[in-house]
């Protein structure tokens, strides 16, 4: 899972404690011998298919290895993702497959992001509360309908999802009804 949802948590799997294979065959895994005529048995019993190799192969599309590195580098960029307060107690969707969280530091953009599972019913999603425009900067998969660095017409969004989705958005606050 992208994220662990509910009580099902990820750190309950034991799959997310392996080593991350470099390739199929586990050479740079290890130097034993026993290396290349166990290390294959060892990926087909734990179903692991993703290795830094398959990764970091051109044009290699969506993987979990690139959001890894693309919500790291986004990290490194964004301030409210340093330093912002963490909101989870958002009143935008009580749709339990999907989880939003906002970080907010004073003075930049806050950050949103929205995660949907897999099988999420289609549903439209007003994020006009809290923020006055979004601009999608990360889409896990990638989509057409979210490109990303370009401000949408809406804060309102269509959701509905085949596959797990991760979508971090810039939101730009709407202006206080006091400030006008």
């Amino acid at each position: 899972q992208l994220y662990p949802f509910g009580d099902d948590l990820a750190f309950d799997d034991v799959r997310s404690h392996l080593p991350m294979p470099w390739d199929a065959q586990g050479a740079e895994f290890s130097d034993s011998a026993e290396t290349k005529d166990l290390f294959p048995k060892y990926l087909e019993t734990f179903g692991i298919h993703e290795t830094v190799e398959s990764s970091l192969a051109a044009a290699r599309g969506a993987s979990r290895f690139n959001l890894t590195t693309s919500l790291a580098r986004l990290y490194t960029e964004e301030p409210s993702l340093l330093w912002g307060d963490f909101n989870r107690d958002l009143n935008i969707t009580h749709e339990p497959t999907v989880e939003i969280f906002k970080r907010s530091a004073e003075g930049f953009d806050s950050i949103v992001v929205a995660m949907v599972q897999e099988r999420t019913p289609a549903q439209v999603i007003d994020f006009s509360a809290e923020c006055a425009s979004l601009t999608p900067l990360l889409v896990f998969p990638q989509h057409d309908l979210f490109p990303e660095h370009v401000a949408l017409p809406s804060p309102k969004i269509f959701v509905r999802s085949v596959k797990e989705s991760l979508v971090v958005f810039k939101c730009v606050a709407p202006i206080a009804a006091d400030a006008e």
